[in-house]
């Protein structure tokens, strides 16, 4: 479910139009759930430099859409991967799953 803060930021971007908010957001989840579940695989196979793509990916269609908290958990990811720390690079994960799973509650 789209909380409120995500929610004024998308009327403010898409001046209230029900219909590209509902589109953009089922997107936003459809590939939200695509790249942690790759993430996930880049992690077990310690892929750091893929593990980094990915979180930037995160990161971008997380602020693409006012989603500030699954970002800033994307910067933790990107930071980890960075320096090939698989176990902060979980946390992150665990993070990024837990905003993922409230939007959709």
């Amino acid at each position: 479910m789209m909380n409120e803060e995500i929610r004024t930021w998308m009327n403010e971007q898409f001046a209230g139009d029900a219909d590209t908010i509902a589109t953009v957001w089922e997107e936003y989840l459809a590939v939200t759930t695509e790249k942690l579940a790759a993430a996930r695989g880049a992690l077990a196979a310690e892929d750091f430099p893929q593990l980094d793509h990915l979180a930037h990916t995160l990161k971008g269609n997380g602020l693409m859409v006012g989603d500030q908290v699954l970002a800033e958990a994307a910067i933790r990811l990107r930071d980890a991967a960075k320096a090939s720390d698989a176990e902060a690079a979980a946390v992150a994960l665990a993070a990024i799953a837990a905003c993922d799973a409230g939007n959709r509650s």
